[in-house]
């Protein structure tokens, strides 16, 4: 996947003229440009103890348990922290023992501590927990797709108890030869790659949809469009957010550090996946691919590492 180097960004939403914004990358950028005003879907406001800002993600259907999406884009293990290990999993989406102690049910996954329990020869068992505070969280979006990152929160607020935290909007992008719209349609992002591109040369210009003005690039530009779907990914309880609103991330790329900011009561991720007019999905399926219903019900130690 071709990494922008000079990066102009331009993408079309609903409403007046909001902001200018830096998007943050590996490599310097040289503009960034916003239009039409706030991005559809959630944005990110503050929010001291709970109003104002943006709430977390919808509820889902716990009738869904272990149901696997397959056009949900996000995919893999969420955290850099014994990946693929279902020993780390300290609640499951719809766990019933969560709606037990806390009254809600529970519409993503908590990753935790790592439990290793040994076995002396005499039969003693001891119990000890691999901390995971500090692991890095990591995009899941799909390789050939990228991430837009619609709410970053690093302020230490409550956050409607979702803490500092990272919502992430899939994207579907295409290369493509043309010119970016100064007023694009809403849902619809243009990031420019390179200039004068030699496979664009002399390439009288894809036709750009949302095309409404004199746009400010020239048709010899090669361009990245992409178009917004349904699903969001959203990464709570973080320590550190090294990622910024408006940001396009690509899967691996890292997020933040996990915490217990917002409503935790220790140090977790919690993983949540959510599909317009869906609601919140469990993510367990998507996560590995031996993933069964009988992890469930097993104790944490006795869980079998993905692919063992």
């Amino acid at each position: 996947m071709r990494t922008p180097k000079t990066i102009l960004l331009i993408f079309g939403s609903l409403g007046v003229l909001c902001c200018l914004a830096i998007l943050l990358t590996e490599v310097p950028v040289l503009e960034v440009g916003v239009t039409g005003g706030r991005p559809s879907g959630n944005y990110s406001e503050p929010s001291g103890n709970g109003v104002p800002g943006v709430p977390p993600p919808g509820t889902g259907n716990c009738a869904n348990v272990s149901q696997d999406y397959p056009e949900n884009p996000f995919r893999g293990w969420p955290v850099l922290f014994y990946e693929g290990d279902w020993r780390t999993i300290a609640a499951w989406w719809c766990d019933p023992f969560y709606l037990i102690d806390f009254g809600v049910n529970h519409w993503g996954v908590d990753i935790a501590a790592m439990v290793n329990v040994a076995v002396s020869p005499s039969g003693a068992t001891t119990t000890t927990y691999d901390s995971i505070a500090g692991a890095e969280v990591i995009c899941t979006v799909r390789e050939e797709m990228y991430g837009w990152v619609i709410s970053a929160r690093d302020d230490g607020a409550w956050n409607f108890g979702m803490g500092n935290h990272v919502k992430v909007r899939a994207l579907e992008c295409e290369e493509i030869c043309g010119q970016i719209p100064d007023d694009p349609a809403p849902g619809m992002h243009y990031v420019l790659l390179e200039e004068d591109a030699s496979e664009c040369a002399g390439n009288v210009g894809t036709p750009v949809p949302g095309v409404t003005a004199t746009p400010p690039n020239d048709p010899d530009d090669l361009i990245l469009f992409c178009t917004e779907t349904d699903w969001i990914a959203t990464y709570m309880h973080l320590a550190t957010v090294v990622v910024s609103p408006l940001q396009l991330v690509q899967r691996g790329d890292v997020l933040g550090t996990v915490d217990s900011t917002g409503n935790s009561t220790g140090h977790h991720l919690h993983y949540q996946i959510n599909g317009i007019g869906i609601g919140a999905i469990d993510p367990d399926p998507a996560m590995c691919a031996d993933y069964s219903d009988e992890l469930r019900t097993t104790p944490r130690w006795q869980r079998l590492p993905c692919g063992e």
